[in-house]
Protein backbone atom coordinates (compact mmCIF):
# COMPACT_ATOMS: atom_id res chain seq x y z
CA UNK A 1 0.00 0.00 0.00
CA UNK A 2 1.18 3.69 -0.35
CA UNK A 3 0.27 6.40 2.40
CA UNK A 4 -1.34 9.83 1.19
CA UNK A 5 0.76 12.15 0.44
CA UNK A 6 0.80 15.37 2.35
CA UNK A 7 0.45 16.09 5.87
CA UNK A 8 -3.17 16.77 6.48
CA UNK A 9 -4.17 12.92 6.89
CA UNK A 10 -1.03 11.40 7.21
CA UNK A 11 -2.17 8.32 8.62
CA UNK A 12 -4.78 8.05 6.53
CA UNK A 13 -4.19 4.81 4.40
CA UNK A 14 -4.39 4.48 0.55
CA UNK A 15 -4.65 0.88 -1.41
CA UNK A 16 -4.59 0.00 -4.60
CA UNK A 17 -7.30 -2.09 -3.67
CA UNK A 18 -9.41 1.50 -2.77
CA UNK A 19 -8.69 3.02 -6.56
CA UNK A 20 -9.71 0.00 -8.22
CA UNK A 21 -12.90 -0.52 -5.95
CA UNK A 22 -13.80 2.85 -6.38
CA UNK A 23 -12.80 2.84 -10.49
CA UNK A 24 -15.26 -0.19 -10.95
CA UNK A 25 -17.90 1.05 -8.86
CA UNK A 26 -17.85 4.25 -10.38
CA UNK A 27 -18.08 2.62 -13.95
CA UNK A 28 -21.43 0.59 -12.39
CA UNK A 29 -23.30 3.68 -10.74
CA UNK A 30 -22.81 6.31 -13.68
CA UNK A 31 -24.27 3.84 -16.22
CA UNK A 32 -27.28 2.96 -13.76
CA UNK A 33 -28.26 6.65 -13.87
CA UNK A 34 -27.21 8.58 -17.20
CA UNK A 35 -26.29 12.33 -16.29
CA UNK A 36 -25.15 11.16 -12.70
CA UNK A 37 -22.20 12.70 -11.56
CA UNK A 38 -19.52 10.87 -8.38
CA UNK A 39 -18.18 12.05 -5.10
CA UNK A 40 -15.71 9.21 -4.58
CA UNK A 41 -13.33 9.92 -1.64
CA UNK A 42 -10.20 8.48 -3.76
CA UNK A 43 -10.75 11.77 -6.28
CA UNK A 44 -10.29 13.97 -3.34
CA UNK A 45 -7.20 15.46 -1.58
CA UNK A 46 -7.05 14.54 2.00
CA UNK A 47 -8.05 16.80 5.04
CA UNK A 48 -11.19 18.26 6.06
CA UNK A 49 -11.72 21.44 4.04
CA UNK A 50 -10.74 19.67 0.80
CA UNK A 51 -13.78 17.13 1.77
CA UNK A 52 -15.64 19.60 2.60
CA UNK A 53 -15.20 21.73 -0.45
CA UNK A 54 -15.70 19.08 -2.22
CA UNK A 55 -19.17 18.21 -1.07
CA UNK A 56 -20.11 21.69 -1.47
CA UNK A 57 -19.04 22.09 -5.29
CA UNK A 58 -20.39 18.21 -5.81
CA UNK A 59 -23.80 19.13 -5.07
CA UNK A 60 -24.02 22.57 -6.43
CA UNK A 61 -25.39 23.33 -9.60
CA UNK A 62 -26.79 19.96 -10.50
CA UNK A 63 -30.31 18.53 -10.62
CA UNK A 64 -28.69 15.10 -11.39
CA UNK A 65 -28.04 12.48 -8.80
CA UNK A 66 -24.75 12.20 -6.81
CA UNK A 67 -23.29 9.18 -5.39
CA UNK A 68 -21.27 9.39 -2.53
CA UNK A 69 -18.76 6.51 -2.76
CA UNK A 70 -16.44 5.29 -0.32
CA UNK A 71 -15.01 2.63 -1.79
CA UNK A 72 -13.01 1.09 1.33
CA UNK A 73 -14.41 2.60 4.46
CA UNK A 74 -12.37 1.23 7.25
CA UNK A 75 -9.08 1.26 4.92
CA UNK A 76 -6.39 1.18 8.39
CA UNK A 77 -8.40 -2.39 9.25
CA UNK A 78 -8.14 -3.94 5.34
CA UNK A 79 -4.52 -3.43 5.54
CA UNK A 80 -4.03 -5.01 8.80
CA UNK A 81 -6.33 -7.71 7.64
CA UNK A 82 -9.07 -6.25 10.75
CA UNK A 83 -12.92 -7.67 9.25
CA UNK A 84 -14.31 -4.40 9.54
CA UNK A 85 -14.42 -2.61 6.53
CA UNK A 86 -17.29 -1.88 4.38
CA UNK A 87 -18.00 -0.37 0.81
CA UNK A 88 -20.38 2.29 1.21
CA UNK A 89 -22.88 4.12 -1.53
CA UNK A 90 -25.50 6.95 -1.53
CA UNK A 91 -27.43 8.26 -3.67
CA UNK A 92 -27.94 11.88 -3.38
CA UNK A 93 -30.83 14.04 -4.94
CA UNK A 94 -29.81 17.55 -5.72
CA UNK A 95 -33.22 18.75 -6.60
CA UNK A 96 -34.37 20.31 -4.05
CA UNK A 97 -33.51 23.40 -1.76
CA UNK A 98 -31.10 20.85 -0.03
CA UNK A 99 -29.04 17.79 -1.23
CA UNK A 100 -30.81 14.95 0.56
CA UNK A 101 -29.83 10.98 0.37
CA UNK A 102 -32.72 9.26 -1.47
CA UNK A 103 -31.07 5.41 -1.47
CA UNK A 104 -27.93 3.91 0.06
CA UNK A 105 -25.91 0.64 0.42
CA UNK A 106 -23.64 -0.25 2.82
CA UNK A 107 -21.42 -3.67 2.02
CA UNK A 108 -19.47 -6.12 4.46
CA UNK A 109 -18.08 -7.96 2.26
CA UNK A 110 -16.34 -10.13 5.20
CA UNK A 111 -19.85 -11.21 6.79
CA UNK A 112 -21.51 -10.90 3.22
CA UNK A 113 -24.17 -8.18 4.81
CA UNK A 114 -25.85 -6.04 2.75
CA UNK A 115 -27.64 -2.78 4.47
CA UNK A 116 -30.19 -1.02 2.17
CA UNK A 117 -32.23 2.10 2.57
CA UNK A 118 -35.20 4.18 0.61
CA UNK A 119 -36.15 7.48 1.20
CA UNK A 120 -39.50 6.56 2.91
CA UNK A 121 -38.91 2.53 2.24
CA UNK A 122 -37.36 1.37 5.55
CA UNK A 123 -34.24 -0.39 6.31
CA UNK A 124 -33.21 -3.65 6.08
CA UNK A 125 -30.51 -6.11 5.43
CA UNK A 126 -29.88 -8.78 3.00
CA UNK A 127 -27.89 -11.64 4.91
CA UNK A 128 -26.47 -15.18 3.04
CA UNK A 129 -28.92 -17.15 1.19
CA UNK A 130 -30.56 -13.35 0.26
CA UNK A 131 -33.44 -13.52 3.01
CA UNK A 132 -33.76 -9.74 3.72
CA UNK A 133 -34.49 -9.04 7.35
CA UNK A 134 -36.40 -4.60 8.15
CA UNK A 135 -33.89 -3.43 10.50
CA UNK A 136 -34.67 -1.30 13.67
CA UNK A 137 -32.79 0.66 15.50
CA UNK A 138 -32.36 -0.01 19.19
CA UNK A 139 -34.76 1.68 21.94
CA UNK A 140 -32.32 1.31 24.68
CA UNK A 141 -31.50 4.50 27.10
CA UNK A 142 -27.99 5.25 27.30
CA UNK A 143 -27.36 3.73 30.40
CA UNK A 144 -27.96 0.57 28.93
CA UNK A 145 -26.30 1.42 25.78
CA UNK A 146 -23.20 0.21 23.29
CA UNK A 147 -21.86 3.65 22.29
CA UNK A 148 -19.53 3.50 18.87
CA UNK A 149 -17.44 6.36 18.35
CA UNK A 150 -14.52 7.33 16.06
CA UNK A 151 -10.73 6.91 16.04
CA UNK A 152 -9.92 9.96 13.50
CA UNK A 153 -6.88 9.82 11.80
CA UNK A 154 -5.91 14.03 12.16
CA UNK A 155 -5.00 15.41 15.22
CA UNK A 156 -7.52 18.77 14.76
CA UNK A 157 -10.19 15.81 15.44
CA UNK A 158 -8.46 13.86 18.03
CA UNK A 159 -8.84 16.25 21.14
CA UNK A 160 -12.81 16.67 20.87
CA UNK A 161 -13.11 12.79 20.13
CA UNK A 162 -11.08 11.69 23.31
CA UNK A 163 -13.24 14.24 25.39
CA UNK A 164 -16.72 12.75 24.35
CA UNK A 165 -14.95 9.53 24.78
CA UNK A 166 -14.66 10.42 28.42
CA UNK A 167 -17.59 11.88 29.09
CA UNK A 168 -20.32 9.16 27.28
CA UNK A 169 -18.18 5.88 28.88
CA UNK A 170 -19.00 6.56 32.45
CA UNK A 171 -22.79 7.12 31.22
CA UNK A 172 -22.93 3.82 28.68
CA UNK A 173 -22.99 0.34 29.17
CA UNK A 174 -19.89 0.18 26.92
CA UNK A 175 -17.96 1.82 24.11
CA UNK A 176 -16.36 0.09 20.99
CA UNK A 177 -14.62 2.25 18.47
CA UNK A 178 -14.50 -0.15 15.03
CA UNK A 179 -12.76 2.12 12.19
CA UNK A 180 -15.40 2.16 10.13
CA UNK A 181 -18.05 4.82 10.51
CA UNK A 182 -20.66 3.15 8.02
CA UNK A 183 -20.18 -0.14 9.29
CA UNK A 184 -21.10 1.75 12.57
CA UNK A 185 -24.03 3.33 11.33
CA UNK A 186 -25.30 0.19 9.94
CA UNK A 187 -24.75 -1.44 13.61
CA UNK A 188 -26.73 1.39 14.84
CA UNK A 189 -29.51 0.95 12.50
CA UNK A 190 -29.51 -3.00 13.08
CA UNK A 191 -29.74 -2.83 16.88
CA UNK A 192 -26.38 -4.03 17.09
CA UNK A 193 -25.46 -0.97 19.59
CA UNK A 194 -27.63 2.17 20.05
CA UNK A 195 -25.46 5.27 19.13
CA UNK A 196 -22.85 6.44 16.88
CA UNK A 197 -20.64 10.17 17.36
CA UNK A 198 -17.83 11.58 15.80
CA UNK A 199 -16.80 15.25 14.77
CA UNK A 200 -15.42 15.00 11.37
CA UNK A 201 -16.55 12.88 8.79
CA UNK A 202 -17.70 13.45 5.08
CA UNK A 203 -20.51 12.61 2.54
CA UNK A 204 -18.75 9.51 1.61
CA UNK A 205 -18.43 8.16 4.81
CA UNK A 206 -22.07 9.26 6.05
CA UNK A 207 -24.53 9.38 3.35
CA UNK A 208 -26.04 5.36 3.31
CA UNK A 209 -25.19 4.90 6.88
CA UNK A 210 -27.44 8.10 7.99
CA UNK A 211 -30.43 7.11 6.07
CA UNK A 212 -30.17 3.76 7.07
CA UNK A 213 -29.97 4.83 10.63
CA UNK A 214 -33.36 7.19 10.13
CA UNK A 215 -35.15 4.50 8.05
CA UNK A 216 -34.62 2.22 10.92
CA UNK A 217 -36.24 4.47 13.50
CA UNK A 218 -33.15 5.98 14.99
CA UNK A 219 -32.50 10.05 14.87
CA UNK A 220 -29.70 11.50 13.41
CA UNK A 221 -28.38 15.25 14.12
CA UNK A 222 -24.89 17.29 14.25
CA UNK A 223 -24.09 18.49 17.24
CA UNK A 224 -26.35 21.23 17.33
CA UNK A 225 -29.01 18.89 16.77
CA UNK A 226 -30.05 19.70 13.14
CA UNK A 227 -31.30 17.16 10.98
CA UNK A 228 -28.56 15.74 8.72
CA UNK A 229 -27.87 16.43 5.56
CA UNK A 230 -24.96 15.08 3.31
CA UNK A 231 -22.49 18.24 3.97
CA UNK A 232 -22.77 17.24 7.76
CA UNK A 233 -19.73 16.78 8.91
CA UNK A 234 -20.47 16.06 12.60
CA UNK A 235 -22.77 13.41 13.68
CA UNK A 236 -24.91 12.31 16.45
CA UNK A 237 -26.82 8.93 15.10
CA UNK A 238 -28.78 7.26 17.80
CA UNK A 239 -31.86 5.09 18.50
CA UNK A 240 -34.96 7.28 20.05
CA UNK A 241 -34.40 5.72 23.54
CA UNK A 242 -30.77 7.47 23.57
CA UNK A 243 -30.48 10.72 21.54
CA UNK A 244 -31.43 13.35 23.39
CA UNK A 245 -29.58 12.36 26.55
CA UNK A 246 -26.35 11.72 23.90
CA UNK A 247 -26.42 14.48 21.89
CA UNK A 248 -26.95 17.12 25.30
CA UNK A 249 -23.91 14.90 26.99
CA UNK A 250 -21.18 14.68 23.96
CA UNK A 251 -22.07 18.65 23.18
CA UNK A 252 -21.54 19.80 26.74
CA UNK A 253 -17.86 19.06 26.06
CA UNK A 254 -17.78 19.88 22.44
CA UNK A 255 -17.23 16.09 21.89
CA UNK A 256 -18.70 16.37 18.09
CA UNK A 257 -17.78 19.42 16.76
CA UNK A 258 -14.03 20.54 15.55
CA UNK A 259 -12.26 22.99 18.30
CA UNK A 260 -12.05 25.42 15.80
CA UNK A 261 -15.56 25.41 14.67
CA UNK A 262 -17.17 25.84 17.88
Amino acid sequence: FDERSGTAQAKDLLTKTDLACQEKAASILLDRIPGSSLLGEEDVAPGTDAAKRAAESAFAGTDACVWALDPIDGTANFVDGLPLSTISVGAVACDGDAPRVVAGVVYDPHRDELFGAVEGGGAWVSERGGARRPLTASSNQLEDAIIYAGAPPTLRALAPSLRGIAAVAPRARTMRLLGSAALMLAYVAAGRGAAYFECDLAAWDTSAGCLLVAEAGGVVTDASGNPYTPLTRQIVAAGPGCHAELLELVDSVGGARLDDEA
